[in-house]
């Protein structure tokens, strides 16, 4: 019966290490999930602010025009310095959506390797299973 036991061990400890491995993978499959989520709310969130700035440089861009149609000879002398000012507004914000759309480039090239990653980690536990 000793010698029973004895055979037993080595069962009991592969099969304790598989379980201790177990839960590493799935621990490491809800950090992925968790990286993944979390990207995608960062991206969404750039996303937001490029819209919001994409509308902003539109509408800039029409108050520009706006004072250019004016007259065909060029914006009037007493216009020109709110002209002047419309036309820094529109800069600035060209500026700062050129830098946003840059950032979400990178966002959605960061997230799509995080996705991946996390895909390629859960298609492996699921062969694992099977």
């Amino acid at each position: 019966m000793a010698l029973a036991g004895l055979a037993l061990i080595p069962v009991q400890w592969r099969m304790r290490a598989e379980g201790e491995q177990a839960l590493r993978v799935g621990e490491r499959l809800a950090e992925a999930r968790r990286a993944a989520a979390e990207c995608t709310r960062s991206t969404a969130m750039v996303q937001a602010r490029f819209e919001s700035l994409d509308g902003r440089v539109d509408s800039l861009q029409l108050v520009v025009r706006a004072f250019e149609a004016l007259d065909p000879a060029g914006v009037p002398a007493p216009q020109y310095e709110d002209y002047l000012g419309a036309v820094d507004r529109y800069n600035d914000a060209v500026a700062e959506w050129e830098n946003t759309v840059d950032a979400l480039r990178a966002s959605e090239a960061i997230c799509r390797e995080t996705i991946e990653a996390h895909n390629l980690l859960a298609d492996s536990v699921r062969e694992g299973l099977n």
